[in-house]
């Protein structure tokens, strides 16, 4: 049961990592807010990724507040 287990979040933790690559090598957006409640599991264990409210072109330098602030980086946590 727990090698099931490693499987299905080793899965969940690929899809995440292929869609946040997605987002910034294809369509060149940042998320902003990525955190357990933006990502979505279908029945069939298909990871979608949602609430682009923050998002923003990824060649932007992002030196402000924005998103959740326990999610957020040190770096922008620390910004003025």
């Amino acid at each position: 049961m727990l090698i099931k287990d490693i499987n299905l979040l080793k899965s969940l933790y690929l899809q995440l990592i292929d869609g946040i690559s997605a987002l910034h090598k294809q369509a060149k957006i940042a998320h902003m807010d990525i955190k357990l409640e933006n990502v979505l599991i279908s029945k069939e264990g298909i990871l979608k990724i949602c609430d682009f409210g923050f998002s923003m072109p990824s060649q932007v330098l992002a030196n402000k507040k924005m998103g959740t602030r326990a999610y957020m980086a040190p770096e922008l946590y620390d910004a003025s």
